[in-house]
């Protein structure tokens, strides 16, 4: 049978066991959130990047397209051209 004083240094003991693990929780806690935002930061650089990377697969693709139609009608005209001669 444990006297006051012993409970009381079992008591003290798991106070302080659960003051380390709640100590590291929290530590873990904040290197998690650190984590999280740069991943959030650098998820965010990316979308920026693809935004703007599309943009400009958007102007090249109707800038391809623009020489395509001028192709098409340059070379009827030199099919006309050479029908001629």
């Amino acid at each position: 049978m444990l006297t006051r004083r012993g409970l009381a240094l079992q008591k003290a003991s798991k106070l302080r066991l659960a003051l380390r693990e709640l100590k590291a929780s929290r530590k873990l806690c904040a290197q998690l959130t650190l984590k999280r935002e740069d991943n959030d930061r650098q998820l965010l650089e990316r979308l920026m990047v693809n935004k703007k990377l599309k943009a400009e697969l958007s102007l090249i693709f109707q800038q391809n397209n623009t020489l395509r139609h001028e192709c098409d009608f340059l070379k009827s005209h030199w099919t006309s051209l050479m029908a001629m001669a």
